[in-house]
């Protein structure tokens, strides 16, 4: 693409960053790889820090970004002193990460002729740090914000809830431009800031991470009649699988559905296996896999018949589990259990190779459940995808046009 010469070097604020692995770390890892594709100069400004899981796949493509590390000292506090100082720790646990990275960030902008600044979150403190660097450094800066804040469902569990508010609203409105990743949060930044600064560019997959997958024949599948279920990624409140497994414990009880006739595979990190604790009769049906680089989890997607999804306890406002359109790109039956209707409800049922239900219905998921298992016999689980709805969400093609956004605050600063 025809890039504005005035946009040459961008710094990037992630708390997390390749090769730390997880889904927070997918979104601004390929965002920078095509935008150095792009003839970007690219620098990341990242903590210093402990990584649960390490992914150094994730790290092939990013051999022409500069990546800057500055120790977070609340990393090294242990968890009991972390809690008890949660009300001190504005508006997050990596607050204290910004008493080495602004300064870092200044000299990096100062040092490397920055044009623009570009920080994602959560964990929110990337934005604290950018505003410092932005205001200091007079250059322009936009916010990413690949969950909500104030309104995130889990938002009434945090500490000083009205200087949050205060913090966030101060970050709105000293940014030059915001970007969110569903329509429900953009509306709702809508609200606090002006409309014109407000952005929806979703997640999405990477074309490349698949070149390499073959699909799987359901051949071996159907004759047995056993529907092999995957899922990948953490479960909590927010990915509850309490639904799904209460509604196939059920089906299992009354023998509406044999347990020789499901397999289910949760990847990813084995405490997900506390979440059966209450369901002893799918112990056999259901395996846990521990976490495992990223194109080795969509290999496992790929050998499934159909792909679980949990979005659950999002009363107060939605956002997409990232992996969806992953599973999109797979054109993977979908299953899926939500709070209600709304915004990706829609957005699943506009791909087509669907079955929804919502987490408060037993009986629906239930019913969906059964659905497509009579699919599976009959050699009709793949429903039509619709593909020219999937390929909008392809990550270069959301590179491109985060760059036309950028392009645009730099042109009218």
């Amino acid at each position: 693409m025809v890039r504005n010469h005035k946009l040459q070097n961008v710094l990037i604020i992630s708390y997390n960053f390749p090769p730390e692995g997880g889904p927070a770390v997918q979104r601004v890892a390929k965002f920078c790889k095509y935008w150095s594709r792009s003839g970007l100069n690219i620098f990341v400004l990242t903590a210093d820090k402990k990584h649960v899981v390490s992914d150094p796949s994730l790290m092939y493509d990013l051999n022409a970004i500069q990546i800057h590390k500055t120790r977070d000292w609340g990393d090294r506090l242990p968890g009991d002193l972390k809690k008890l100082l949660r009300q001190f720790l504005m508006p997050d646990n990596a607050a204290l990460w910004r008493w080495t990275a602004v300064r870092r960030g200044i000299e990096l902008v100062k040092k490397e002729k920055i044009d623009l600044i570009f920080s994602t979150s959560p964990p929110h403190s990337s934005h604290v740090v950018a505003e410092k660097i932005a205001k200091h450094c007079r250059i322009p800066w936009i916010t990413d914000f690949r969950d909500e804040w104030s309104h995130n469902p889990s938002f009434h569990k945090q500490p000083a809830q009205n200087k949050q508010k205060q913090l966030e609203n101060r970050v709105l409105n000293s940014c030059n431009h915001i970007v969110a990743v569903t329509a429900k949060a953009r509306d709702n930044f809508i609200r606090m800031a002006p409309l014109h600064k407000t952005s929806l560019i979703r997640n999405g997959f990477d074309e490349e991470s698949f070149s390499g997958l073959k699909k799987k024949e359901h051949a071996g599948h159907i004759q047995s009649n056993k529907l092999k279920i995957a899922y990948a990624g953490r479960l909590n409140q927010l990915h509850n699988p309490i639904p799904f497994f209460a509604a196939l414990d059920r089906l299992v009880l009354t023998g509406r559905l044999m347990a020789n006739e499901v397999e289910i595979e949760i990847i990813g990190n084995l405490e997900n296996r506390k979440w059966i604790k209450d369901f002893p009769r799918l112990n056999k049906m259901v395996r846990f896999i521990d976490y495992m680089p990223h194109e080795q989890v969509l290999s496992h997607l790929t050998d499934a018949d159909a792909l679980l999804l949990l979005a659950t306890g999002m009363h107060n406002t939605e956002f997409f589990p990232a992996k969806v359109f992953e599973y999109f790109k797979l054109e993977k039956a979908i299953f899926a259990v939500v709070t209600k209707y709304g915004e990706l409800w829609q957005i699943i049922s506009e791909y087509g190779n669907a079955w929804l239900a919502k987490e408060a219905e037993i009986l629906e998921i239930e019913e969906q459940l059964l659905d497509m298992h009579k699919w599976l016999k009959t050699d009709m689980l793949q429903k039509p995808v619709n593909r020219e709805f999937v390929n909008q969400f392809c990550r270069e093609k959301q590179a491109n046009e985060l760059i036309r956004v950028m392009e645009n605050v730099v042109e009218n600063i």
